[in-house]
């Protein structure tokens, strides 16, 4: 049996997006100096006109030409996501003008490990009936599963699926290190809670607080997985 509180949060992912905002090319400076106020941590990757990545142990956080997001890890990742994110929101707002945004997503990627691939398939299909659960073709096992769907209404919407998957570390070891090191990892079996939440349609900046609007989207998306994990 799945529980949704026993699938670990890997990571959160918010994204909010508007028309070209060219003045970027002249205050991605400004933008970033005064979110390093707030989130000294931060510290840039790569700094292009159209793109500025910065990063953190558990932060990573973009501006584009048509967007900005904050992905974060970890036990604090809701939190430290919906805090990043909203002062990218008021710092954005105000250097490039943004009164209105095209749309704001909310992704949620969640984990649990399993002994093997087959315990996962297992846990994943007991959610499906025994007709789509069984086998398809002869004797034949099953090596993944994935099952996925959206639900929409006027002001925003839902993408929710959950797969198995059999993950591999790859590690590159220098060639002169190659005989003290070993670079073989041990396989992990995890079943994969993949959620977007998002609004439809435009969405003006003096209406919007990421901080309130993100609870609102983790308590839809856990309230979702409730009713299907059970």
């Amino acid at each position: 049996m799945l529980d949704y509180s026993d699938c670990k949060i890997d990571t959160v992912t918010i994204e909010v997006r508007y028309d070209q905002a060219l003045p970027l090319w002249d205050k991605a400076g400004e933008v970033w100096a005064e979110v390093q106020s707030q989130f000294p941590e931060l510290q840039l990757q790569t700094g292009t006109p159209a793109q500025q990545a910065f990063e953190s142990f558990d932060i990573s956080a973009v501006t584009e030409l048509a967007a900005f997001r904050a992905s974060c890890r970890g036990v604090d990742a809701e939190k430290k996501a919906a805090q990043v994110s909203q002062k990218l929101l008021q710092v954005c707002a105000d250097r490039l003008k943004l009164a209105v945004f095209t749309r704001v997503g909310l992704r949620e990627i969640r984990s649990r490990k399993f002994a093997n691939l087959d315990e996962a398939n297992s846990a994943v299909s007991s959610l499906m009936s025994p007709a789509l659960a069984g086998s398809l073709v002869g004797d034949s096992k099953l090596s993944t599963f994935t099952c996925a769907l959206k639900q929409e209404s006027k002001t925003s919407g839902l993408s929710a699926s959950i797969r198995t998957e059999e993950r591999e570390t790859k590690v590159q070891i220098p060639w002169a290190f190659r005989e003290s090191i070993t670079a073989d990892l041990a396989k992990e079996y995890v079943i994969v809670v993949d959620s977007d939440y998002y609004t439809i349609g435009t969405t003006l900046r003096k209406t919007l607080n990421l901080e309130e609007w993100a609870k609102q989207g983790y308590r839809t998306i856990k309230r979702y997985w409730k009713s299907v994990l059970q």
